[in-house]
């Protein structure tokens, strides 16, 4: 885990401005009504983060507007993962390797930092009628509070890591026991289509952060709109970076087996 991640997407004019995508994201939801991962553009994610693939912003969209297995969006949760990838942390196979393994990168946690009692539960699987496989790790508020911001950083990308070798998207939650809000997302695009060799090279697009209220504002932002809008010139100066750097600090926080 001693190597720096540099991640170069940004936000632009986020709540302020939709962008080019407008027109085309609202006649899309002629056909999807509210569902927002249904109705999911590409350009969409592209008109706040400029620097991402068409194929990539679709996937960052679909993770960020994924319903959770919650009490809230259970329903819409089961309809939206395609049949038997459903992959929970009591799944292990007694006769050979489950995938993807988070036994092993949960445990490697250091127990100062919560290890086991950090993390409540995980499941993974993959989305309905797409390629598209994430990790969802849920996490315990209590122990997630005392933890310092590189210490979450070192933790998610711990994580994350762990997810991308197999394939997965990551997301971090907390739980109020009904609804669940994202704390953290891990999110690299693939330099292969091989997912049992999936890696991101270090000048792949990825956006990683434990920042919830700009996850909180992205997910708003990829919501179904009502109408079309008019589109507002972004301003470049009020950009705002979402991009994670992990400066060498960070890097030393960062949890090891």
């Amino acid at each position: 885990m001693g190597w720096q991640l540099s991640l170069g997407t940004a936000l632009m004019g986020l709540g302020l401005a939709l962008g080019p995508w407008a027109t085309s994201t609202a006649l899309a939801n002629e056909h999807c009504g509210a569902d927002a991962v249904l109705c999911c553009q590409g350009q969409a994610v592209r008109g706040m983060m400029p620097n991402l693939s068409d194929s990539f912003a679709q996937e960052v969209c679909k993770v960020l507007t994924m319903p959770t297995n919650s009490r809230s969006e259970g329903e819409d949760f089961v309809r939206h993962i395609e049949f038997g990838s459903l992959i929970t942390q009591d799944s292990a196979s007694a006769e050979s390797m489950t995938l993807p393994s988070m036994w092993w990168t949960r445990d490697a946690i250091p127990s100062r930092l919560g290890r086991h009692r950090l993390v409540n539960s995980w499941l993974s699987y993959r989305m309905r009628d797409s390629e598209v496989q994430v990790v969802d790790v849920m996490i315990n508020s209590q122990f997630w509070r005392a933890l310092t911001m590189p210490q979450r950083y070192g933790v998610l990308t711990q994580f994350g890591t762990s997810a991308q070798e197999f394939g997965y998207h990551l997301r971090f939650f907390q739980s109020n026991g009904y609804s669940a809000r994202m704390i953290g997302i891990f999110s690299c695009e693939a330099t292969t289509d091989t997912a049992t060799t999936f890696s991101a090279a270090p000048t792949a697009h990825c956006l990683v952060t434990v920042d919830s209220p700009r996850i909180n504002q992205l997910q708003q932002a990829l919501q179904p709109q009502p109408a079309i809008q008019t589109a507002t010139a972004a301003d470049p100066t009020s950009s705002t970076d979402i991009a994670v750097t992990l400066s060498a600090a960070e890097n030393a926080a960062t949890p090891q087996p």
